[in-house]
């Protein structure tokens, strides 16, 4: 006959097997944090580029924030109810249509970001 505390001992996770679960958590959540890291690295060039005042750069950084919060919220409630992977077929579809109805929007702005860094690599290296 099996004890409770034999039950209990038996269905406990192991020690490299917590282990193992808290290293993926904490790398999932620098990944998570390191596009927030970036954007407060960068606001001083980004700011300065834009012409922003210091509030206007408090208000840009609330709103990031808040919508992150957002939709955290909402594909959190999706992915319980509708699934992972439904979830993640709407990102995906969604992500596909903004490409598809905005390529000069991108073109555009990545080819802006080239001649601004090659502009900044002149004066820096002058």
């Amino acid at each position: 006959m099996v004890t409770v505390r034999e039950a209990v001992a038996a269905t406990e996770p192991s020690r490299t097997y917590t282990t193992y679960l808290t290293i993926v958590a904490l790398a999932g959540w620098a990944l998570t944090s390191y596009d927030m890291d970036l954007l407060v690295l960068t606001i001083p060039d980004i700011s300065q580029n834009l012409g922003l005042s210091q509030s206007q750069v408090g208000s840009l950084i609330f709103f990031v924030a808040a919508a992150q919060f957002v939709v955290a919220l909402l594909a959190g409630y999706g992915m319980d109810t509708l699934g992972r992977k439904h979830m993640w077929m709407f990102r995906f579809h969604r992500d596909r249509d903004w490409r598809r109805l905005s390529p000069s929007i991108m073109t555009r702005s990545s080819t802006q970001r080239s001649a601004r860094s090659q502009e900044t690599l002149r004066n820096w290296m002058a």
